[in-house]
């Protein structure tokens, strides 16, 4: 696959996990709130309110093909949407990484069972059965919930309840996505991994460590490794953030993930530090001017990844 196919389809993926003004498919955990918190809080789940299944489907089929192809795509997913695409069993204890607040809340009130003012307790929560969808949408726990006050009598009723609407807010678009997944990957191999083994299947390895970039880079001939360019390449890379060697990889080969194998290619000498770095997607090669120091070559090419993402008919980012 080329340079333009992995830079489509990592932008496709980028505009699906926009969850601001973007596509109606995906949302923020609730934990992505700042009063909330908690872990995972940059994760997405499926929209309980998107009924698109066949869109939800078909990205379940592409995760598959991402996966025979070994084309990783930046899929933002909650451990609880890799849990079930694997068949793992989702518990309530998983439902910390998208929504703390309510599993706070649930255990705060089963710790007032059996409480002397029990009832008084649930009269000041002024609790009924109703719950708030990570949409933000009020449900009712059980038909004509909103009259019905939660008291001693059937608070693990409504506990239980509550549990259960959560867990299952959103199995209809899990469904359809495992559906999609299944068509391209069998549910034994599905079965067989753990989540997080899925995430990185489909996804690839956010983390990009310095030493497994080097590992992964070639030089080319008409260039040695102990060069002062290839010095400074490696000390400005050395500077950059997580997110500064995404764009980089992104940049070099199309797609924001490990693993990518890419070739140090030598470009024009000095004097060139007005000069932006180029790179061949197809072939996963960076084009590296000869720049007078590590500084500059950190500005320049820190410039080229967040800046320069056109690719023009002879598959080079311009």
């Amino acid at each position: 696959y080329g340079g333009p196919f992995r830079d489509s389809l990592n932008g496709l993926v980028d505009e699906l996990m926009r969850t601001t003004g973007g596509l109606p498919f995906f949302i923020p955990v609730p934990n992505k709130r700042p009063e909330v918190g908690g872990e995972f809080r940059d994760t997405v789940i499926p929209s309980p309110s998107c009924h698109l299944l066949q869109k939800f489907e078909f990205l379940g089929k592409l995760m598959g093909g991402s996966m025979r192809a070994k084309e990783p795509i930046p899929l933002a997913f909650n451990p609880v949407v890799w849990k079930y695409l694997c068949f793992d069993e989702v518990e309530w204890r998983d439902y910390q990484r998208v929504d703390a607040n309510i599993v706070r809340t649930l255990e705060y009130i089963e710790k007032c069972i059996g409480a002397e003012d029990e009832d008084e307790l649930y009269e000041d929560m002024q609790l009924n059965f109703m719950t708030t969808l990570a949409n933000g949408d009020e449900v009712e726990v059980v038909p004509g919930g909103a009259g019905i006050a939660v008291r001693k009598n059937n608070v693990e009723e409504y506990i239980n309840g509550v549990k259960q609407m959560r867990l299952s807010e959103c199995q209809a678009q899990l469904n359809a996505m495992r559906c999609g997944l299944e068509v391209v990957v069998p549910a034994v191999v599905l079965r067989s991994m753990t989540w997080d083994m899925l995430e990185e299947s489909v996804c690839g390895r956010a983390e990009v460590p310095l030493k497994e970039l080097q590992e992964s880079c070639t030089v080319d001939h008409h260039l040695r490794t102990d060069t002062k360019r290839v010095k400074f390449f490696w000390k400005a890379i050395e500077s950059f953030s997580t997110e500064d060697r995404a764009h980089f990889l992104r940049f070099v080969s199309g797609r924001g993930r490990l693993p990518v194998k890419f070739k140090l290619i030598k470009g024009p000498d000095a004097p060139c530090d007005d000069l932006l770095p180029t790179a061949h997607t197809c072939f996963y090669q960076l084009v590296l001017p000869d720049y007078s120091s590590a500084a500059i070559t950190a500005t320049r090419l820190r410039y080229a990844v967040y800046n320069c993402l056109g690719i023009d008919l002879d598959e080079v980012y311009l």
